[in-house]
């Protein structure tokens, strides 16, 4: 038969001390389970916990209600799980998550290993950077102090808060890479970028956000629309002043779109250039300067919407003014040819600038449509 002793005074364990209110040592197991106020004091940590078995011989702790782990690096928080003291690596469940100065993980099923400050999390995970204001979500997720970054994937969602219109960003994997000091640098998103912001929505390849100048970098067939207004260049640079867009520039084979007629939807006007830099006021984009090889075709119309003609422009260098992300003026600079075509007279394939295409389809409407490609 097993013997049971009960006890009430702190119990040594190598470099493990345990105390709680009530304890209960099973010789054949070598188990030894503790009720109500349990405390494990280690050098490197101090957990607390409401029930706690503790195997000698492992040296693993398996803990059962709220617990919390304590060291000078993290804190850790779970409802159940288990820790090898002698190996430090453990695994955590039930409202679990890792919390430091700058970042928190969360997931259903985290596991850590705190001499490789190593942290893996499966479903229902979350990457909360308190400093930057930014929380990633997903499925699967590691966490690599040491090697300074995080990524998370399987249905990632980032997050950029912002009281007032707060900016959502799928991808198929999501980065953070920090620098020695655990703050965050850059995020990076990888393959089906796709975001969605009230004023602002975007698609792109490869995404690279630094934190640094707080500039949103978009390559590989990069697409953006604000208002009306379709853009789209080689890469696209955003950046963005007290949480507002300011400014950004399209750089290679720029190119604005904006539908002319609604109800048809074949008519266009159009704007190109090699590289444009736009500026926003409120979140509105009110100005847009293009420099070389500048194009443009519009369509000018009355007040009433008749149509008066066709304005086709070339011009090194082209500056347009906007009213609620609408062309008010347009003003074409040195080696100015214009010509304006009466409807009649512009034969159809001339009525689009070399490289137009038009995605709107892909755009996302609403906050949800970011997963769809």
């Amino acid at each position: 038969m097993e013997s049971k002793n009960m006890f009430w005074t702190p119990v040594h364990y190598s470099s493990n001390t345990l105390t709680s209110t009530r304890g209960y040592y099973y010789t054949r197991k070598k188990e030894v389970y503790f009720k109500k106020n349990v405390v494990l004091y280690n050098k490197e940590y101090t957990m607390y916990a409401d029930t706690l078995m503790y195997n000698t011989e492992t040296e693993t702790a398996w803990f059962y209600g709220p617990t919390t782990i304590m060291s000078k690096e993290n804190l850790i928080y779970c409802e159940k799980g288990w820790y090898n003291t002698r190996q430090d690596i453990a695994r955590f469940g039930d409202n679990a998550y890792i919390q430091t100065k700058e970042q928190i993980l969360k997931g259903d099923d985290l596991y850590y290993d705190r001499n490789r400050n190593y942290g893996e999390a499966r479903n229902n995970v979350s990457l909360t950077d308190t400093i930057q204001d930014i929380v990633v979500y997903g499925h699967y997720g590691e966490f690599r102090k040491s090697e300074g970054y995080s990524f998370i994937t399987d249905s990632t969602v980032a997050v950029l808060a912002d009281k007032e219109d707060s900016l959502f960003m799928h991808s198929d994997t999501l980065w953070i890479l920090f620098d020695s000091l655990q703050k965050a640098e850059l995020m990076l998103g990888y393959h089906h970028t796709k975001f969605w912001r009230k004023e602002l929505q975007g698609m792109c390849d490869s995404l690279v956000y630094n934190f640094a100048d707080s500039t949103i970098y978009l390559f590989t067939e990069p697409v953006l629309w604000s208002g009306i207004n379709q853009l789209t260049a080689d890469s696209i640079h955003i950046a963005i002043r007290n949480k507002q867009i300011d400014t950004l520039a399209l750089v290679g084979s720029s190119f604005i779109v904006s539908m002319d007629d609604t109800l048809s939807k074949t008519t266009f006007n159009q704007v190109k250039g090699r590289t444009m830099t736009g500026y926003f006021k409120n979140n509105e984009l009110v100005k847009v300067n293009v420099k070389g090889n500048a194009e443009s075709i519009f369509f000018v119309r009355e007040d009433n919407s008749s149509l008066i003609g066709i304005n086709k422009t070339t011009s090194n260098d082209l500056n347009i003014y906007l009213s609620e992300n609408e062309v008010q003026t347009i003003s074409p600079m040195k080696n100015v040819e214009a010509q304006m075509y009466p409807d009649k007279d512009l034969p159809v394939e001339d009525r689009k600038i070399k490289g137009f295409k038009w995605i709107e389809d892909k755009r996302p409407l609403k906050k949800e449509d970011i997963f769809t490609w």
